[in-house]
């Protein structure tokens, strides 16, 4: 690519390029930009990664239109596997696998549209589970981001001209109401954890398996006046802990997947993840004592799991024994997760500020939290009522 110079002129730049239909094309710049030789390398530069871009686009504007999508799905999981955490690949291959793969599986992605996506997404509320209920409308969404991933994928590395899923929309909720959030009131949770106590206390609590019963009993504990995310909690060892003024608090740097053999220590989940959590007193004095239970222990030392000693407890067994006991105590079922919907609805019903909840919680954002739990605060829109009630009282009075 040729720099010419004449004298008493700027330099002169010629870029050579061959368009999309192979007709030949050359760019000449003559300007103050390439009044120096450093000046028309840069000029030089800037167009040959502009028209020679143009050429890497056809290229993949020629692949997409040959690409199938199962050619196209199998790309983005392998070059997505090394940038997501393992737990979160897994769940969007088995959205894949289960609701999108078969569906569009043999269809160029060029033939893709609006049409076919809106019967997709009609495929995917006709769905159910295991137990014959509709799929969940936050899970419906989140096979919907999977999906609306490929396609973006297909824009930014194949020059995709559209996503045929932004013509249609995400899930709507068609009664107008969130899927509801299950959790347990302080009551609920109280006899729930009485009767695991009780079972604990039948054991000696002299060997090692015995302290592991109390493992489960402090993680409902933690989870519960916590709202640790479990993979979170699974991962607090005693060092984990730190003094503050007021109050002590769990340092919360990690997560842990217990769906690989052996388990893996993780990152957390977002930037926000990172974070402290304030310990109250009940739980640091429950603290208190399995911290004492460990002392008789051989080699203990302040880096094994608060909840199993040298390794974790099962995410299985935790499940089990959550079910066992919620049904002895009789109240409601949930799912472990919703120990952190408790925790979110016991702070709320305590009046305490959203923004120290979305901090705690480990929220991206404020607006995520007040999205999640925001109908959790009816008695704050009745304040408000009464509030422009009475000022509009006054101003009644006062006209």
């Amino acid at each position: 690519m040729p720099i010419y110079k004449k004298e008493n002129a700027p330099y002169l730049v010629k870029v050579n390029y061959t368009d999309k239909y192979g007709v030949a094309h050359q760019v000449v710049r003559q300007n103050k930009s390439t009044s120096t030789f450093a000046g028309a390398k840069k000029v030089e530069a800037e167009l040959l990664l502009k028209y020679s871009n143009q050429q890497y686009q056809q290229a993949n504007i020629d692949a997409i239109s040959k690409m199938t999508f199962a050619e196209l799905l199998e790309e983005y999981e392998e070059t997505t596997a090394s940038e997501t955490r393992k737990s979160t690949q897994r769940g969007k291959n088995k959205a894949i696998r289960l609701y999108i793969k078969d569906f569009f599986k043999d269809i160029k992605v060029i033939d893709i549209d609006a049409p076919l996506c809106q019967k997709w997404k009609n495929y995917i509320n006709k769905q159910t589970k295991d137990d014959g209920e509709p799929l969940a409308l936050s899970y419906r969404r989140s096979i919907y981001k999977v999906l609306n991933a490929v396609f973006n994928y297909a824009i930014k590395y194949y020059n995709l001209t559209f996503n045929p899923l932004n013509r249609i929309g995400p899930f709507k909720d068609v009664n107008l109401i969130e899927d509801e959030l299950q959790y347990w009131t302080l009551d609920e949770f109280n006899k729930f954890i009485a009767m695991f106590k009780d079972f604990c206390e039948s054991k000696n609590g002299k060997t090692l398996d015995d302290l592991v019963y109390w493992g489960y009993y402090v993680e409902f504990n933690i989870l519960y006046f916590c709202g640790l995310r479990k993979g979170e909690s699974y991962c607090l060892t005693w060092n984990r802990i730190v003094k503050g003024t007021y109050s002590n608090s769990f340092k919360i740097t990690e997560s842990m997947d217990q769906k690989t053999t052996p388990y893996e220590i993780t990152g957390p989940k977002n930037k926000s993840s990172k974070r402290k959590v304030p310990i109250c007193e009940r739980l640091q004095f429950i603290l208190d004592e399995h911290y004492q239970r460990y002392q008789n222990v051989y080699g203990f030392s302040d880096d094994w799991f608060i909840c199993g000693g040298l390794e974790p407890i099962k995410d299985t067994t935790l499940d089990k024994r959550k079910n066992r006991f919620a049904a002895k105590a009789g109240i409601q079922q949930i799912r472990i997760h919703d120990f952190r919907h408790s925790f979110a609805s016991l702070l709320i019903n305590g009046d305490v500020n959203i923004k120290t909840i979305s901090k705690w919680m480990g929220h991206a954002t404020v607006q995520e939290t007040w999205n999640r739990y925001g109908h959790l605060y009816p008695e704050k829109e009745n304040e408000a009522v009464q509030y422009l009630n009475k000022i509009n009282k006054i101003s009644v009075n006062d006209a």
